[in-house]
């Protein structure tokens, strides 16, 4: 099952409709990700941490992701410094460090640690299915926004199979090791997920049709895009602005 954690609270931000956060989330992401200076990243970080704050996002749950990213632009801060060229200094008179890489590494750790953060306090505090019909009410196609509720609804029927054929192979003493028979076996495995995952996929759809399935669905529960959305919109929007001034215009 996909954990929702953030999505569940009572936050100004819960309550918010989920279109009106796709927007704000886009309007912080596009610039942090494109800025090249360190004030302006600093300021959306400073945006990132106020609405993680006003989410009341759990801080053991922030963190595990946090360090999950992580090691990524960790490896990028150990091996920048010493492979992008540029300016370079001595490190205990043995290894060449570059000023460019070490800045850049450090830059990319920034840009990500805070447009995550961003996500999680915007994004994640609506579940799954309220952004698929937040993606519908910005006007993306319905076909893309119909993908992400089925994926999200059976991904795990698709879990389920695999983990079933899996026992199966398991009562038959199939041990996993480094052989042909193990690839041969796995190969089968995925092959036949995906073979009734398609069957699955089938049935659903007659059973769709029969129930009078006309090509759109209609949400148990809508919220409505208030004064509290466009409050969050106009005011994430005239903070990146001033932050965007500060990119191309700075004093």
């Amino acid at each position: 099952m996909i954990e929702e954690p953030f999505a569940e609270g009572a936050t100004p931000l819960h309550k918010i409709d989920a279109a009106a956060k796709v927007v704000a989330a886009v309007i912080i992401v596009l610039p942090a990700a494109t800025t090249e200076r360190f004030q302006v990243i600093a300021g959306f970080a400073i945006l990132s941490l106020i609405l993680a704050t006003i989410a009341r996002l759990p801080v053991r749950q922030v963190i595990k992701r946090l360090i999950l990213v992580n090691t990524f632009t960790l490896f990028l801060l150990l091996t920048l410094p010493f492979t992008f060229g540029g300016e370079q200094k001595l490190l205990f008179s043995l290894l060449p460090v570059s000023v460019e890489g070490t800045r850049l590494a450090l830059l990319i750790g920034v840009k990500t640690n805070t447009i995550l953060i961003a996500m999680m306090a915007l994004l994640n505090t609506s579940n799954l299915s309220a952004l698929g019909y937040g993606l519908e009410k910005l006007g993306l196609p319905l076909r893309l926004c119909y993908l992400v509720l089925f994926t999200y609804r059976y991904i795990f029927v698709i879990e389920q199979e695999y983990r079933r054929l899996l026992r199966a192979a398991r009562m038959r003493c199939f041990a996993p090791s480094t052989n042909i028979h193990t690839y041969r076996t796995f190969g089968y495995l995925f092959g036949m997920t995906l073979v009734k995952s398609w069957e699955q996929a089938h049935r659903v759809h007659q059973a769709m049709i029969l129930r009078g399935f006309s090509g759109r669905f209609i949400p148990l529960s809508v919220v409505s895009i208030d004064c509290k959305s466009y409050l969050l919109i106009t005011m994430v929007a005239v903070y990146s602005l001033i932050l965007v001034w500060l990119e191309y215009f700075p004093s």
